[in-house]
């Protein structure tokens, strides 16, 4: 099974987040669900064994701020298009924690903060200007972080489907 873990994006920042949605191409696959990976583990026989190393995960609540909108590989040739997350050290520091609990998997790319909003295969121009726009109209761009939870994503022609296998919640300290 595909796993990886992440932050879940829901509330007023998913809804701003589905309205820049709506501005995009209908030849864009546009996500359904919305999260910041933290780590991706790729296919994997088990998720117990993760799961139970996550269970020392140590953080304290948090709240960060969707800030932009860009694209991999770039914004001349987008095939994905994201929502940037501001800079912070507490969400920095989670990642590092995350990591030094599962060590046998190693990241490829470097830790890049992102929301997935949609996937193009094809060259397709995207108003980069309009979608920021949209983004910084909202009054509520911010993302508790709360929780930390392992995802299996099974792949399917219509796009990914997430499901949430273990939560790991802040603690108050």
């Amino acid at each position: 099974m595909r796993l990886f873990i992440a932050i879940e994006v829901a509330g007023e920042a998913a809804r701003i987040l589905k309205e820049v949605q709506e501005s995009l191409p209908p030849s864009v696959k546009k996500t359904k669900e919305f999260h910041i990976t933290l780590k991706f583990l790729g296919e994997t026989e088990s998720w117990q064994d993760i799961d139970k190393s996550m269970r020392n995960l140590e953080f304290e609540k948090f709240s960060i701020t969707i800030n932009d909108i860009g694209a991999f590989p770039n914004q001349k040739f987008p095939r994905v298009i994201w929502a940037g997350i501001s800079e912070s050290k507490e969400l920095l520091n989670l990642k590092r924690d995350v990591d030094s609990l599962i060590r046998n998997f190693k990241d490829d790319k470097p830790f890049h903060p992102h929301i997935t909003l949609a996937r193009t295969r094809r060259e397709t121009r995207i108003d980069f200007e309009t979608l920021r726009k949209i983004l910084l109209k909202g009054s509520e761009r911010s993302v508790l972080v709360n929780s930390v939870f392992l995802f299996k994503s099974t792949l399917t022609p219509e796009g990914p489907v997430y499901t949430k296998l273990a939560e790991h919640s802040a603690k108050d300290f």
